[in-house]
């Protein structure tokens, strides 16, 4: 039985409101690491562990200025009206997918499928919206878990001479190179995007239950320069709606999922509030999805 709903709607970089039905949608159910306990009773001190863990993983960079900005703010709804985002109940997607709850006493992260190359080669990502740049691991990248990209099977791998690192508080890294190539998620393709081709991991990444990462984040945060994977569907004009939301279960429950281009109306109750983005504790610079 699925606890608790959390739905995380994105507007997008080119329209603060989603725009309805331009081509297509598609549903990645998530297979999650949990703060409940087994027994789906909320677990206080597991939710402080959590927080510990999210500020130590993106403690870097912009985030600790971004977290202890808005920590104290009250959340501003907005009142405007919105046409509804598309609802995957109400017609045909064009993939449906599943995610994975990693569950270790805590809900740790929810991860999915996505496939990469010319012919297409399957792998997992961890889909995280405090992040912005795709990585994957190659076949060359001793003890990372897989499944590993075999580059020399794809006709379509272009590799630059740009390196790729990315690195967070908690001293987990990935390195290798920036390369580009077509990437799919649940039917829904970019064919040149840019990502690391990692060929070395350190830390965390190196016990992972997914292969790889996939920023949803804003482009201005991506280490590698390259537009994060979300944001080449919106601007190829390839969504139905120009959000992506998330369904998540608890306690390793079934049911989780990534929807791009669409909400699902089975998975949430009332209606959806709408809030404005803030990049006031960012410089004025939208590197990660702040509400006010």
């Amino acid at each position: 039985m699925l606890a608790l709903p959390a739905l995380l709607l994105a507007s997008t970089v080119v329209s603060a409101s989603p725009v309805q039905q331009k081509r297509s949608a598609a549903v990645i159910p998530l297979p999650a690491r949990a703060v409940h306990h087994r027994n789906k009773v909320f677990n206080p001190t597991a939710a402080q562990r959590e927080r510990v863990r999210v500020y130590a993983k993106y403690g870097g960079k912009h985030f600790s200025q971004a977290f202890n900005s808005t920590a104290v703010r009250p959340i501003e709804k907005r009142s405007e009206y919105h046409p509804a985002p598309f609802d995957i109940q109400r017609r045909a997607t064009s993939g449906h997918d599943p995610l994975v709850d990693v569950f270790d006493t805590i809900d740790e992260y929810y991860y999915g499928p996505l496939s990469i190359g010319t012919p297409a080669q399957s792998t997992t990502v961890d889909f995280d919206t405090g992040s912005s740049d795709l990585w994957l691991p190659l076949s060359t990248c001793s003890g990372c878990p897989g499944p590993l990209f075999r580059t020399s099977s794809s006709s379509t791998y272009k590799i630059s001479s740009t390196p790729f690192t990315i690195q967070y508080a908690d001293g987990s890294s990935a390195n290798g190179k920036v390369a580009t190539d077509k990437v799919t998620v649940a039917g829904l393709s970019v064919t040149k995007q840019g990502f690391g081709a990692v060929t070395k991991e350190t830390g965390n990444f190196l016990d992972s239950s997914s292969a790889g990462l996939m920023g949803l984040g804003f482009t201005a945060n991506a280490e590698s320069g390259a537009t994060p994977f979300f944001i080449n569907l919106v601007n190829e004009g390839g969504l139905a709606s120009n959000v992506f939301s998330f369904y998540m279960s608890r306690g390793g429950g079934s049911g989780s999922e990534l929807c791009f281009g669409c909400t699902n109306s089975a998975k949430y109750t009332g209606s959806i509030t709408y809030y404005s983005l803030d990049s006031s504790a960012t410089g004025g610079t939208q590197y990660y999805w702040n509400i006010k």
